[in-house]
């Protein structure tokens, strides 16, 4: 139950939450970046999120991301990877074409690891692991609806943190 406490949060939060600010005013978000893993090497993280207004500069915002990082050598070969979901709080401060964010919030990652040597057997592990999250950054108008964002985000991820800078568009509903 340690484990799937940040799914359930999530789901019962997206389904309790939803209807209520289906009228609110609301953004869908997509980006990348970087990610540094503790110990492992740099890899991409894709991220998606949408974002409902709660109040008048407090927004809820349920994600999910994935990244992952291979490397191979002559009969080696061993790769990490993760795929999250989460429900972060951020409270915006706008601007005339800015607006700027910071929040928090926890997730769940499922993080599978494989590593395998030629011609003997392979190892792979899947664990689910709960995360907070602390990030902040800023949203820049481009248009009516459309917005590019920026952010730094800090994921505890139980034994593994992860730094991640990342950008991307953000549409307004």
């Amino acid at each position: 139950m340690k484990r799937t406490w940040p799914i359930l949060l999530v789901v019962t939060s997206s389904l309790l939450l939803g209807p209520a600010v289906q009228a609110q005013e609301s953004s869908f978000g997509i980006g990348a970046g970087p990610v540094d893993p503790q110990s492992l090497p740099r890899a991409v993280w894709f991220t998606a999120n949408w974002r409902w207004k709660l109040r008048k500069n407090v927004v809820v915002e349920p994600e999910g991301g994935y990244w992952k990082k291979s490397d191979s050598t002559p009969g080696v070969t061993s790769s990490v990877r993760d795929v999250s979901g989460g429900l972060n709080i951020l409270y915006l401060v706008p601007k005339k074409s800015v607006t700027w964010f910071a929040g928090a919030g926890v997730g769940a990652h499922v993080i599978h690891s494989a590593f395998d040597i030629a011609g003997f057997s392979s190892d792979s592990d899947t664990e689910v692991k709960s995360a907070l999250h602390l990030m902040a950054g800023v949203d820049y108008k481009l248009t009516g609806s459309l917005r590019l964002f920026g952010a730094v985000r800090y994921d505890t991820v139980s034994d593994v943190q992860q730094n991640k800078v990342y950008g991307g568009l953000r549409l307004k509903l």
